[in-house]
């Protein structure tokens, strides 16, 4: 946001820029795709979700085992996958240290099989991490195994600079304080979804397997 200042000592106005800043704030609950390509991942789910055990309305139980299945998946993801910066950084060691015996004749036939496990750890990680960035930056015209992380990190940082509102205006009241700024957006959306009437359909006739 540009500002001009006072002219004190010069001809011309100084103009102040305002670029903001960004603002941290908590990711919510996305589902990766990339979770999809994991084998035996529909089982897992699958089992999580049965062996949940809430009591009350269908409605009741259901919005329970969404939050309770949520929690799990982000904890599997941390395990499964963690920093996949530092995960591929490993495993391309591991490979450079197999391929340094390999030159070298200390080849073994385990180290052989070994290696063949190392380098389809490294293109399913590469595939997974090309996933994840298509996802972030919704890029569905890139042919899926093309590698360009590279091109998605770039897209993705962008992207995120301008997913902020950095400030809101009100008539003539400009609001740039960001808590004021999250108390205003709340402040709209409860007056816009407030309800004239306590009354509400109930979803308790309503048959849900759980």
């Amino acid at each position: 946001m540009q500002k001009v200042l006072l002219r004190l000592c010069s001809n011309h106005f100084p103009i102040m820029l305002d670029c903001g800043g960004i603002v941290s704030r908590r990711s919510h609950f996305k589902f990766e795709n990339m979770w999809l390509k994991v084998e035996g991942f529909g089982e897992k789910v699958r089992c999580w979700w049965n062996s949940y055990n809430f009591s009350g309305t269908p409605s009741f139980v259901w919005a329970r085992k969404l939050k309770s299945l949520e929690l799990y998946l982000m904890r599997w993801n941390k395990e499964e996958f963690g920093l996949l910066d530092i995960k591929r950084k490993r495993i391309k060691e591991e490979l450079q240290t197999l391929e340094e015996k390999e030159v070298q004749g200390l080849f073994s036939e385990e180290d052989r099989t070994r290696k063949l496990w190392v380098v389809f750890d490294l293109e399913n990680l590469a595939l997974m991490e090309e996933i994840s960035w298509r996802q972030k930056w919704r890029v569905l015209w890139l042919k899926e195994g093309d590698r360009c992380t590279k091109i998605f990190h770039q897209m993705t940082n962008s992207h995120r600079r301008y997913n902020v509102i950095e400030f809101l205006r009100d008539g003539d009241r400009l609001i740039k304080d960001q808590e004021d700024v999250k108390a205003h957006i709340v402040h709209y959306y409860e007056q816009l979804f407030s309800e004239n009437f306590s009354w509400r359909p109930k979803l308790d006739s309503l048959f849900l397997t759980q």
